[in-house]
């Protein structure tokens, strides 16, 4: 079981690579701007915090005068911001500044201190004759309600653009960071399930542990569960760390997630425990195939994973995802009638459309098409709602309808089979 699961990651990992070089050499030729090697590896800007092309309107005060002075923002990073001021400020120099935000009732209040200046160059077409000078200031002690302010506003198409390296300015993509970060710690994960496992093996542990819980309880089927057990407690330990900043420290750095440590740490449990649990199946299950038919388990393993799959995909909206978030009928009656009608002209079925409260965990917003068959149903995140208007409701649920029009389900369950029944023919034939 344990090479099975190793070649498994080992080919994903593979495939993913054969994708990106692939990708890499499409870019090369011209047919895309950049490829996603370039921009996950090759990064141009390494700064701590990017930087956003905005317009605010700032006064600022410097710490032993108690007169302000107009200035006007050129760029703003969670961590600083480039000032246009009239005067030429010296390095060190601590300001108070009162920035006036965008369609906000209230200024927003910060502390920084000029960290280098430089004269702007006058430009000859220029009416006024007024020195001005460039100046950057790195922000000092910012409190919670700053920090909240900037995250919020950085994050807000208000900013017009994102600052590279050679001055260029992109629209802001933190969407596009958050997701590549994302993919980088999945390749993270991958290589810490090969390492695990190799691990486990090399080192004699498997053994050891097979062999410790033979000798504890007689029934096999109970040494499957205590020897699994025992793996899978040293992997959520293993791979704690990482779990944790992919799910808690990423989604607040940026501002994703409404929870607390403690109730993502329950939420954490759960997922563990059922995961434990389904894992638990599947072992037992193959544990079962080998013994009883030892010279065709890998295509009787291969037809149960294709059952098993079709099973999670039918129950996984009323048995699963309710252990986790609410779901309720959907209360607006016209962006229902709405829904409905998109459902029609693309000839899909539901057996309803729900309302789930995914505000409980994070920020973002969603919409799916889950299940099959009597099963299968609408559900709308209430933090979409809440936030979007009824025609971006719609779109977002058609482009979930595509996939469903598309069949990607099925054609994602058919290559999940194949690879499965792929891997366990060559564990069986090694």
């Amino acid at each position: 079981m344990i090479r099975v699961i190793a070649f498994w990651a080992a080919s994903m990992a593979a495939l993913l690579l054969m994708l990106i070089v692939r990708e890499e050499q499409i870019s090369a030729q011209g047919r895309i701007p950049s490829g996603r090697l370039r921009r996950l590896w090759f990064r141009a800007d390494r700064r701590r915090a990017p930087r956003y092309r905005v317009d605010w309107v700032v006064r600022y005060r410097r710490s032993e005068s108690q007169s302000t002075a107009p200035a006007q923002t050129r760029d703003v990073s969670q961590t600083g911001a480039g000032l246009t001021v009239l005067e030429k400020l010296p390095v060190g120099s601590m300001l108070n500044l009162e920035v006036n935000l965008p369609n906000q009732p209230r200024s927003l209040a910060l502390t920084g201190q000029v960290v280098w200046t430089k004269e702007v160059p006058a430009s000859p077409n220029s009416p006024d004759s007024k020195r001005r000078f460039f100046v950057g200031i790195r922000f000092h002690n910012l409190t919670i309600e700053a920090q909240a302010g900037l995250l919020g506003l950085l994050g807000n198409p208000a900013a017009d653009g994102l600052i590279e390296a050679g001055g260029e300015s992109t629209q802001p993509d933190r969407s596009a960071q958050y997701a590549r970060i994302k993919r980088v710690l999945w390749l993270v994960e991958v290589g810490m399930s090969a390492a695990f496992l190799w691990g486990v093996s090399a080192t004699g542990v498997s053994q050891k542990l097979d062999h410790w819980a033979t000798g504890q309880i007689s029934l096999w089927p109970l040494q499957v569960a205590l020897y699994v057990g025992l793996l899978w407690l040293g992997w959520s330990l293993f791979s704690f760390p990482l779990d944790w900043f992919g799910g808690f420290r990423l989604e607040h750095r940026f501002g994703l997630s409404t929870q607390e440590f403690r109730e993502w740490l329950k939420d954490y449990g759960k997922q563990s425990v059922l995961g434990g649990l389904l894992g638990l199946i599947l072992v037992e299950g193959l544990s079962t195939l080998v013994r009883t038919a030892p010279a065709a388990w890998w295509l009787w393993a291969t037809l149960c994973w294709t059952a098993w799959s079709v099973l999670l995909t039918r129950v996984g909206p009323i048995l699963l995802i309710p252990i986790f978030y609410r779901q309720t009928p959907l209360a607006d009656a016209s962006l229902q009638h709405r829904l409905e009608q998109l459902l029609e002209r693309c000839r899909t079925r539901v057996r309803g459309i729900f309302e789930v409260n995914l505000s409980r965990t994070t920020r973002k917003a969603n919409a799916c098409l889950c299940g099959m068959g009597g099963s299968r149903r609408v559900l709308i995140s209430d933090t979409l709602l809440s936030h979007h208007a009824p025609e971006e409701v719609e779109v977002v649920l058609a482009h979930e309808l595509g996939h469903h029009r598309m069949h990607h389900i099925g054609i994602l369950l058919a290559l999940s089979s194949l690879s499965t029944g792929f891997s366990c023919f060559l564990v069986d034939r090694g």
